[in-house]
């Protein structure tokens, strides 16, 4: 019989729940910390790295880390695809196209016309063999 090794005291980390349950909805603090953000960004014109992290965490309930870490894993496959030339279809954002581009001294200039998708309007009605009417406009 051989004999046991003496533990060192330490607990192994509890694992970390990823499903759905485990997502914390906004309370009333984290609204009212939302609108101090939103009120920030329309104030400056810009929102900043870390205020998308927190807007993130806020709207998903996630955790900042991973807020942070999915926030930088998305922006860097927009970059990549900006610099390779390719088109972004992302919704409910909509079409990012690139309109044209320009090698500066300190890097290159993408210059990006953003169409935004209407989620005010209601999907496009189907006729009765499903196929999708046309637009009457």
């Amino acid at each position: 019989m051989t004999p046991k090794k003496p533990s060192s005291g330490a607990k192994a980390a509890p694992k970390r729940s990823t499903t759905k349950a485990a997502i914390k909805k906004p309370t009333a603090a984290a609204k009212a910390t939302k609108a101090a953000i939103e009120e920030k960004a329309v104030s400056t014109g810009e929102l900043s790295k870390k205020e998308l992290v927190e807007r993130m965490v806020l709207e998903s309930g996630m955790k900042k880390g991973d807020a942070r870490r999915a926030l930088e894993a998305v922006l860097g496959v927009v970059r990549s695809a900006i610099i390779e030339g390719k088109d972004i279809s992302a919704a409910p954002l909509g079409k990012i196209k690139i309109a044209r581009k320009k090698q500066t001294p300190n890097g290159e200039l993408a210059v990006l016309r953003v169409k935004l998708k209407d989620l005010t309007k209601a999907a496009t009605p189907a006729t009765s063999d499903g196929a999708v009417a046309p637009d009457e406009s």
